[in-house]
C-alpha cells in the first residue's frame, strides 16, 4: 500500500511547539472567554507569532464541579504488569 502525502490544501499537524493553551478552572466572575482570546489578539499574538513561532492559541476553561463530577468518578483498573506507565516509558508489557 502507498502512502501518498497530504493534498496541497490541507496542512500538516501542528507540534506542541506551534500550540499555545490556556488552561483554567471555570469561575462564575471570571472574563468569558471570548474577551481572553480579544485580549491574546491585541497584546500578544504578533510577539509570539513572530518570536517564538506559535500558529494556535486555545482558551481551554475546566467546567465548574457539579454533582455528576462528583458522584460519577471513574477509576482505571490497570491489570498488573501492563501498567500505562511502563507504555509510556517503553517498556515491553504482556498481551
Amino acid at each position: 500500500m502507498e502512502c501518498n502525502p497530504p493534498p496541497p490544501n490541507q496542512e500538516s499537524p501542528l507540534t506542541n511547539k506551534e500550540v499555545a493553551l490556556l488552561h483554567w478552572t471555570f469561575h462564575p466572575n471570571d472574563i468569558p472567554k471570548q474577551q481572553i482570546r480579544q485580549l491574546y489578539n491585541f497584546h500578544c499574538k504578533e510577539v509570539l507569532e513572530g518570536d517564538l513561532g506559535i500558529k494556535k492559541f486555545i482558551v481551554a476553561v475546566h467546567g465548574a464541579p457539579n454533582i455528576r463530577s462528583a458522584v460519577t468518578r471513574a477509576k482505571l483498573i490497570q491489570e498488573h504488569g501492563n501498567e500505562a506507565s511502563k507504555y509510556f516509558e517503553g517498556e515491553p508489557i504482556h498481551i
